[in-house]
């Protein structure tokens, strides 16, 4: 894999995280529409006060990711986000990479919260083009997961071309 297909295949495995938040937050909103207050997103401007509600929020990837997956067990529907999700975010936002080489693979090293004096090494992956593309289906097949869910609810289709392949 040379440098600029590692770049796009890390660009496009970060696009589809935020794109999956995005459909996990546009879905509870939606889903909760009659009892949180409404914010016109065409509205809201750096300094702007809004209402919090499932899209406002300050709700982890984690927490989103529980509420989808509790809304679905409640009607009783087989589609549940993969909580893996959370595990490669958490890589992604918090791990260390180092390459032997000028240019890809490289390896991803996440380590847990220190105690007494010691830490858990929690992942160490080596970010090559098959754990890549790995990542970026997974979080593809979530967001579509998601979109299946709401069609299966009545929602409007909430995803859109937010996402890429």
């Amino acid at each position: 894999m040379d440098i600029p297909e590692y770049i796009r295949l890390l660009g496009v495995l970060v696009a589809n995280r935020l794109s999956l938040e995005l459909a996990l937050r546009a879905f509870l909103a939606y889903h909760n529409r009659a009892h949180e207050p409404q914010v016109d997103l065409s509205r809201c401007t750096v300094g702007a006060t809004v209402p919090v509600n499932s899209f406002t929020n300050y709700d982890t990837l984690g927490e989103l990711v529980d509420k989808f997956n509790e809304v679905m067990e409640r009607r009783k529907l087989p589609q549940r986000v993969d909580r893996c999700v959370v595990g490669l975010r958490d890589m992604i936002a918090h791990g260390r990479v180092a390459s032997k080489q000028p240019g890809p693979p490289v390896t991803l090293w996440k380590f847990g919260k220190p105690s007494g004096g010691q830490v858990v090494v929690e992942a160490c992956e080596v970010l090559d083009e098959q754990w890549l593309g790995n990542a970026v289906r997974t979080m593809f097949e979530q967001i579509e997961l998601i979109g299946r869910a709401s069609k299966a609810l009545g929602y409007d289709d909430l995803m859109g071309e937010a996402t890429l392949r």
